[in-house]
C-alpha cells in the first residue's frame, strides 16, 4: 500500500487556498513556475490560490503517481484574504 499525502484546503466566505510546504512545492518545479501573484509564501508555507494555482500542484502530483487526500478547514479569513 502506498502512502497518501494529506493536503489542507482552507476556505472562508469567498476564497480557498491550498496550504503546502515550500519544500513540497519545490519538488515540482514546473508547477512552482506556473504559480501566479495570487498565491504567496510565508513562514515556510505556500498558500496556493484555489481558483488559479492549486491545480498546478495537483496535476503534478497526479502525473507523478502521488496519492493524496484533502483536509478541509473553514475559517473566517483565509491567508489569501488576509495577506494584504
Amino acid at each position: 500500500m502506498s502512502d497518501i499525502k494529506t493536503l489542507t484546503f482552507i476556505s472562508d466566505h469567498g476564497n480557498t487556498c491550498l496550504k503546502v510546504s515550500l519544500l513540497d512545492l519545490t519538488d515540482y518545479p514546473k508547477a512552482a513556475a506556473a504559480i501566479s501573484q495570487h498565491s504567496y509564501t510565508r513562514d515556510g508555507k505556500t498558500y496556493l490560490n484555489g481558483d488559479c494555482d492549486a491545480g498546478h500542484l495537483l496535476s503534478a502530483l497526479i502525473s507523478s503517481g502521488i496519492n493524496f487526500s484533502f483536509l478541509e478547514v473553514q475559517q473566517n479569513n483565509t491567508p489569501i484574504t488576509t495577506k494584504h
